[in-house]
């Protein structure tokens, strides 16, 4: 089973609410022998309470030598909650 490292990247504010980020992940073979990592990039809402963010952008795939292989668009949400 193919596996990959967790995501690793930054975030810049760019407005009010508003955000770029980028993260980072390197991904395995079944035998574990790193083979690729991916970059996303995308623009991030926070709503007005900072309990809620959509973003959406894209994915971009490379071999280990920086050679592109695949690029998609991509998003995300989530909500907060508590553990209580």
């Amino acid at each position: 089973q193919a596996a990959r490292t967790p995501e690793h990247g930054v975030w810049r504010r760019t407005g009010r609410n508003t955000y770029l980020l980028r993260f980072k992940s390197f991904n395995f073979d079944a035998s574990g022998v790193a083979i690729s990592y991916s970059v996303v990039t995308h623009s991030l809402i926070l709503d007005h309470r900072a309990d809620e963010y959509f973003s959406q952008g894209t994915a971009q795939f490379y071999l280990l030598d920086g050679t592109p292989t695949m690029q998609g668009c991509s998003d995300a949400s989530a909500t907060r909650f508590d553990l209580d």
